[in-house]
Protein backbone atom coordinates (compact mmCIF):
# COMPACT_ATOMS: atom_id res chain seq x y z
CA UNK A 1 0.00 0.00 0.00
CA UNK A 2 1.41 3.39 -0.94
CA UNK A 3 0.75 6.86 0.39
CA UNK A 4 -0.05 8.19 -3.08
CA UNK A 5 -3.32 10.01 -2.99
CA UNK A 6 -3.63 9.49 0.75
CA UNK A 7 -4.53 12.48 2.85
CA UNK A 8 -2.89 12.58 6.25
CA UNK A 9 -3.84 15.23 8.81
CA UNK A 10 -1.08 17.69 9.64
CA UNK A 11 -0.13 18.45 13.21
CA UNK A 12 -0.84 22.03 14.20
CA UNK A 13 2.11 24.38 14.33
CA UNK A 14 3.10 25.67 17.76
CA UNK A 15 0.78 28.48 18.74
CA UNK A 16 -1.79 27.47 16.12
CA UNK A 17 -5.45 27.86 16.99
CA UNK A 18 -6.82 24.34 17.39
CA UNK A 19 -10.20 25.49 18.69
CA UNK A 20 -12.04 24.85 15.40
CA UNK A 21 -11.02 21.17 15.55
CA UNK A 22 -12.23 20.80 19.13
CA UNK A 23 -15.80 21.23 17.90
CA UNK A 24 -15.46 18.03 15.85
CA UNK A 25 -14.49 15.88 18.84
CA UNK A 26 -16.77 13.44 20.58
CA UNK A 27 -17.72 14.14 24.20
CA UNK A 28 -15.17 11.60 25.41
CA UNK A 29 -12.39 13.08 23.29
CA UNK A 30 -13.26 16.60 24.42
CA UNK A 31 -13.23 15.48 28.06
CA UNK A 32 -9.79 13.86 27.55
CA UNK A 33 -8.40 17.09 26.06
CA UNK A 34 -9.79 19.12 28.96
CA UNK A 35 -8.44 16.71 31.58
CA UNK A 36 -4.99 16.54 29.99
CA UNK A 37 -4.67 20.19 28.95
CA UNK A 38 -2.30 21.11 31.83
CA UNK A 39 -0.01 18.16 31.06
CA UNK A 40 0.00 18.92 27.34
CA UNK A 41 0.92 22.55 28.02
CA UNK A 42 3.66 21.50 30.46
CA UNK A 43 5.13 19.15 27.84
CA UNK A 44 5.06 21.89 25.19
CA UNK A 45 6.89 24.25 27.57
CA UNK A 46 9.47 21.56 28.40
CA UNK A 47 10.15 20.85 24.73
CA UNK A 48 10.43 24.56 23.98
CA UNK A 49 13.01 24.95 26.74
CA UNK A 50 14.95 21.66 26.43
CA UNK A 51 14.11 20.26 22.99
CA UNK A 52 12.92 16.72 22.33
CA UNK A 53 14.75 13.71 23.76
CA UNK A 54 15.90 12.54 20.34
CA UNK A 55 17.23 15.88 19.10
CA UNK A 56 20.41 15.19 17.16
CA UNK A 57 19.82 11.43 17.14
CA UNK A 58 17.55 11.16 14.11
CA UNK A 59 18.98 9.67 10.95
CA UNK A 60 16.24 10.94 8.63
Amino acid sequence: MTAEGASFPRAPQPGADVAPRVRDLTDGQRRWVEENHPALNAYDEFVEKHGVFSEGKRLF
